[in-house]
């Protein structure tokens, strides 16, 4: 029996259809309130364990019998939301999973992190897992919280947990149903409420090529190992150019120079989060991905323009 916490999510719902692809018996995790969309297709073919992560308890049916788990369930939704609300389910939330997988004696743990984790003061460009960045490094809740529960992952390798770290980067195709930070942006250009921008960069994966990117992991990744899944790296220009491209709309906005918009995101308070990530996306976040392709010989397959068009599909049928 293979696990996937948090299976309706983004990533978690794909990693499941791969998973029964190959035949594999699926479980996985939700909560009372959690929206099943992404579920309609293989709702009838997994089985569903309604539980908490936040609960150690309640995890105890969802483990058991289980040989490998997909940990992808997480906090990443945009919005308001509270310092308690990322730690709670990123750092307590994986600290519970972790436990029970130990526990329950399972054999692979693949465990979803983020490429937020990598953020640094100068870090190398392209990054490679070979760099290591500070918590002190990291902005907002939700990168604290990943980081911290990243440690937390590589402290159970210790106490014997056969684990695993993937790192996907800005994550974008259908199914986004919390609408995550990437698709927000991609949303917000294409409804002309970016006016202005500065040039900058960063590194974007379809999440079919994630889901897969997971598998080759639970297959070849090596213990105590982390492995960035990203395929483009783009800059911000080609990236609202192959959007207009996509969508058939051409929005205004304004190209800049990073001082302008750097300069006005101080009226937010200089040590605001938003004024953080404004100054940090100054210098392009690219990332270097042949350690995944060599080590766990992860193919990704789907190039930019096909990725952001089914995204703009799938965001159009289901009303975001």
């Amino acid at each position: 029996m293979i696990l996937v916490t948090g299976i309706n999510g983004f990533i978690g719902s794909h990693i499941a259809r791969l998973l029964l692809l190959r035949g594999e018996r699926v479980r996985g995790t939700i909560r009372s309130t959690s929206n099943l969309i992404n579920l309609h297709d293989i709702n009838d073919r997994v089985e569903l364990v309604e539980c908490d992560i936040r609960d150690r308890k309640s995890l105890t049916r969802a483990f058991a019998n289980v040989d490998t788990c997909f940990h992808a369930a997480a906090l990443v939704k945009i919005g308001k939301h509270s310092r308690d609300d990322y730690f709670s389910t990123n750092l307590n939330g994986t600290m519970n999973v972790c436990e029970a997988a130990l526990s329950a004696g399972v054999k692979k743990f693949v465990h979803t992190s983020t490429c937020e984790t990598f953020r640094g003061y100068e870090e190398p460009l392209p990054v490679t897992e070979k760099f290591h960045a500070r918590f002190i490094d990291m902005i907002g809740f939700y990168g604290q919280s990943k980081f911290l529960a990243e440690e937390h992952v590589r402290a159970s390798v210790k106490e014997g947990l056969n684990a695993v770290i993937t790192v996907p980067t800005a994550v974008i195709g259908p199914g986004d149903v919390n609408l995550t930070t990437p698709g927000y942006m991609l949303l917000e250009y294409i409804k002309g409420r970016i006016p202005i921008y500065f040039e900058t960069g960063f590194n974007i994966v379809d999440v079919r090529d994630v889901a897969a990117g997971h598998l080759a992991a639970g297959d070849a990744g090596k213990r105590g190992k982390r492995y960035i899944l990203g395929t483009h790296n783009v800059v911000l220009s080609d990236l609202f150019q192959l959007l207009r491209a996509v969508s058939g709309k051409k929005p205004f906005s304004l190209k800049v120079p990073p001082s302008l918009i750097i300069a006005g995101s101080y009226l937010l308070g200089k040590n605001s989060e938003n004024a953080k990530k404004v100054r940090a996306s100054k210098r392009p976040f690219f990332f270097d991905n042949r350690k995944p392709c060599e080590e766990l010989r992860w193919s990704p397959s789907f190039d930019l323009k096909t990725t952001l068009k089914d995204a703009l599909q799938w965001y159009e049928k289901n009303g975001s």
